[in-house]
């Protein structure tokens, strides 16, 4: 499917000017969170769909949690697995339930994107997720889930 590139601050200006707000520099990243989730998530296009996702993700936007949460239902698996990945970046321990149940639901590629997202947030309670990834029978299912490990291990040591 060819999509075309997702222009965020076009899309920025025009948001702006349908809600009529005067944006000053500092509120930019707020306005981007807001557009993207209420926007973008909902895109017919699944590329752009994919792109809000990624891009709440490094804005770790955790106001835009509920709907990049709604995101893990998308039909089409690119979407889904970015939204997956995006509340890793967003270390929202809310979403841990969720994730693991996506990953108990996926199929390989969202397997993956759960367990990046639980290696990231390091919640406790996937623990046992993780490790039993560990036994997968698929060798990238077993390294996704040795980097996730690693990232439990890494937040271990920061925390003392």
């Amino acid at each position: 499917e060819c999509v075309p590139a997702f222009d965020a601050w076009q899309g920025l200006a025009v948001f702006a000017r349908e809600e009529r707000e005067v944006t000053p520099p500092e509120n930019v990243v707020r306005v981007a969170k807001s557009y993207l989730a209420q926007r973008r998530l909902s895109d017919p296009a699944p590329g752009v769909r994919r792109a809000a996702a990624t891009s709440l993700g490094f804005l770790r936007a955790t106001s835009a949690v509920p709907m990049v949460l709604q995101a893990l239902n998308d039909a089409a698996p690119e979407p889904s697995q970015a939204a997956a990945t995006a509340l890793g970046h967003i270390r929202s321990v809310d979403a841990v339930p969720r994730l693991m149940t996506f990953y108990e639901c996926g199929d390989r590629d969202a397997k993956i994107a759960a367990l990046d997202a639980l290696g990231l947030i390091a919640d406790a309670r996937s623990l046992p997720l993780v490790r039993d990834a560990l036994s997968h029978k698929d060798r990238k299912i077993r390294n996704a889930a040795k980097y996730a490990l690693a990232d439990y291990d890494l937040k271990r040591r920061q925390l003392g």
